[in-house]
């Protein structure tokens, strides 16, 4: 498929994203006019990398999370620091600021969250598995 400019767009784009982190406060939420049960939260997540001298470093990105309906009242007893395996997928929100400043921020709105334990976190994190070596046999 061509735009107007003559460049290529994808047909039907995928909007998929899955996260682990922790979350950041204790969760609540609340009910919308409309009667539907909201909660906007966020999660940690720790990244460790090494600079190009070798120096390790560490941080930590904060991602924003809307859970709706049963899926926010279902996980209403969520204390901070919980893992929390969430997929769902990017949504865009853009608005004016009292002081008349255009703002904009990413969210994920959430399909499926798993709450998991903190020993099962790394079990959840895919591993590395190890072939055996080539037999000459």
């Amino acid at each position: 498929l061509m735009d107007a400019k003559g460049g290529l767009r994808v047909k039907h784009g995928i909007n998929e994203v899955g996260v682990l982190g922790n979350l950041t406060k204790d969760f609540a939420f609340h009910f919308v006019p409309t009667g539907d049960a909201v909660s906007q939260f966020s999660i940690a997540i720790n990244e460790s990398y090494k600079e190009v001298q070798g120096v390790q470093q560490q941080k930590t990105h904060y991602i924003e999370i809307t859970a709706w309906r049963e899926l926010a009242e279902r996980i209403q007893d969520v204390k901070k620091g919980q893992p929390l395996l969430i997929s769902g997928r990017l949504t865009n929100e853009s608005w004016t600021d009292s002081a008349g400043n255009k703002r904009s921020q990413t969210r994920i709105e959430a399909d499926k969250i798993t709450v998991l334990r903190r020993g099962e976190v790394r079990a959840t994190v895919a591993q590395p598995v190890q072939k055996p070596a080539p037999s000459n046999a």
